[in-house]
């Protein structure tokens, strides 16, 4: 049964929920240490997207985030995956504390990753669906590194009745 408590006041309200838990689940992927679980990411990724995209009943797709982000933002998200995944397979020559540090790495770099393009989807869905320019769309990625708080979305979620 749902109650007054379990439905978020507004869109956004709801659309801010679910880039918390996606951003919260891909840390929990990202500190995996299997060279694939980047591909993992990136469908969690895009079911935030289509997530964040019904809570204002609009469409919002990949290729829109894609698109707002140009080909340098494109790269830049690509060239830290290749990093962490490089490391990943790294690992499995090492152990230990390395293993530690990489899952830690891993964790931060998914987190990171998701909360910034889930709040670029957050923006093209306030827009109806419609694609931000790519400077606007590097401003809001650098706006959400900057709002990051692992621990604090971690006490937001326990504290969820």
């Amino acid at each position: 049964m749902t109650t007054e408590t379990d439905v978020p006041a507004s869109p956004e309200a709801h659309a801010r929920k679910v880039i918390r838990n996606y951003t919260l689940v891909a840390m929990a992927t990202g500190a995996v240490p299997l060279p694939t679980a980047s591909v993992a990411i990136v469908t969690e990724n895009a079911m935030m997207i289509s997530h964040v995209a019904a809570s204002f009943g609009v469409p919002v797709s990949v290729g829109t985030v894609a698109a707002s982000l140009g080909t340098v933002g494109m790269l830049n998200l690509g060239g830290r995956a290749l990093f962490v995944e490089g490391m990943r397979a790294l690992n499995t020559l090492g152990g230990g504390i390395a293993s530690i540090a990489i899952s830690a790495l891993g964790a931060t770099t998914a987190g990171l990753q998701t909360w910034g393009i889930g709040f670029l989807a957050l923006e093209i869905a306030r827009r109806g669906g419609a694609p931000v320019e790519h400077r606007e769309a590097a401003a809001i990625i650098e706006s959400a590194k900057a709002s990051f708080d692992p621990e604090a979305l971690r006490r937001e979620k326990e504290m969820e009745p």
